[in-house]
């Protein structure tokens, strides 16, 4: 009788061990790498950027911390496409769309950057914060609404912090304008915010790069147009007319890292509203084309390129082969040789295709087509 118990213990737990494995395996996961903006820890430690592990990166490679809000994350990425292009830089984007300096009980910056260049020290920080930050500062149960004298004392001190945080981990400090903004009542506290950032990076110590000459007209008005990274205009803004698109991102890289090279090369003064254009400046695109503009057609796509389609009626274009479907595909990506006018499909001269798009003549339908509402001639 005993004999018969044990055994049925025994096929109870020959059965259930595969189970106790499972289990077992389930309860010590692995570490998963930290998102974007989150900190990182000595068991989750940010991630080699462009694939260049820490061993592999060569001696003299300045590393940039970017951090911030959604517009640090465009600019990191920006900066990232535009160091690819010359050596010397390796770019770390850490970003938080929702952060900002106003709420750091919701995401402390100062805290967090602690812990990330404990992980992976850096040579600089760049630092983007801004378009969240009109909102109330919590003072423990009382919490005061911008622009109050109160909260613009407490948002200081956040920004001391912060600015301390980049002091203490011994890198340099590349704090940068909040861009224009495409609404005036907006764009009016993000100068506010900007003011504040200006005069306590002076006081504290750091560099203070102003991008806003850059994204502005001559009278000093919003625009979402200006050259991009090559020096050929384009569409750089969203339709929210505050963010970038990837686009006006290069050229936002490619500003900051001119004007950090800049800054390295001549020590000038701690505000920097306009860098050196021959540090800055894009090149000019080559042999720009000066063309006669036909009718258009089209948007501009999801992502700033421009997507009109147009017949071209110049004798250059007439006299070419009809682009192939691959030719057609490059055009309409932007990345064409045509790219800086939008996309543009020749017409052969004479056809109707070209007398509809240039001259807006529309062909007869042929007779007893379904669009033929020609009166029929009388029966005799």
């Amino acid at each position: 009788m005993i004999g018969s118990f044990f055994r049925v213990v025994l096929i109870v737990l020959v059965c259930m061990w595969p189970n106790l494995v499972h289990a077992q395996e389930q309860s010590t996961p692995e570490p998963q790498a930290p998102l974007m903006g989150s900190e990182a820890t000595a068991e989750t430690p940010n991630q080699p950027v462009n694939g260049i592990a820490d061993a592999e990166v060569a001696t003299g490679v300045t590393r940039v911390l970017v951090i911030g809000d959604a517009l640090a994350g465009g600019l990191g990425a920006g900066m990232t496409r535009m160091a690819q292009e010359q050596t010397g830089f390796e770019i770390i984007n850490r970003f938080n769309e929702s952060s900002g300096l106003a709420r750091t009980e919701v995401y402390d910056w100062a805290g967090a950057l602690s812990k990330i260049v404990a992980a992976k020290p850096v040579d600089a920080v760049v630092v983007l914060v801004g378009v969240n930050d009109r909102q109330g500062i919590k003072d423990g149960n009382i919490r005061y609404v911008f622009r109050a004298p109160e909260w613009a004392k407490g948002y200081t001190s956040n920004v001391d912090r912060l600015i301390e945080a980049v002091n203490a981990a011994k890198a340099k400090l590349y704090w940068i304008s909040i861009p224009p903004m495409a609404d005036s009542a907006f764009d009016a506290d993000m100068r506010y915010l900007s003011d504040i950032h200006r005069e306590r990076v002076a006081a504290k110590g750091g560099q203070y790069i102003d991008v806003r000459p850059f994204f502005v007209a001559a009278d000093g008005s919003y625009v979402d147009r200006g050259p991009d990274e090559t020096g050929v205009e384009r569409k750089l803004r969203s339709r929210d007319g505050i963010t970038f698109f990837k686009q006006g991102n290069n050229r936002f890289g490619q500003l900051v890292l001119g004007a950090i090279k800049s800054l390295d090369k001549n020590a000038i003064p701690a505000v920097v509203s306009t860098p050196p254009a021959n540090a800055i400046e894009p090149k000019v695109a080559a042999q720009s084309p000066v063309v006669t503009e036909p009718p258009s057609f089209g948007q501009d796509g999801l992502d700033g390129e421009s997507l009109v389609f147009r017949a071209d009626s110049l004798k250059a274009a007439s006299a070419a082969a009809a682009p192939t479907k691959s030719a057609v595909t490059q055009s309409i990506s932007g990345q064409g040789a045509n790219s800086a006018l939008g996309t543009k499909l020749s017409a052969k001269a004479g056809s109707q295709s070209e007398k509809l798009l240039t001259g807006g003549i529309v062909a007869a339908a042929p007779a007893g087509r379904f669009d033929d509402y020609s009166v029929p001639p009388l029966q005799q």
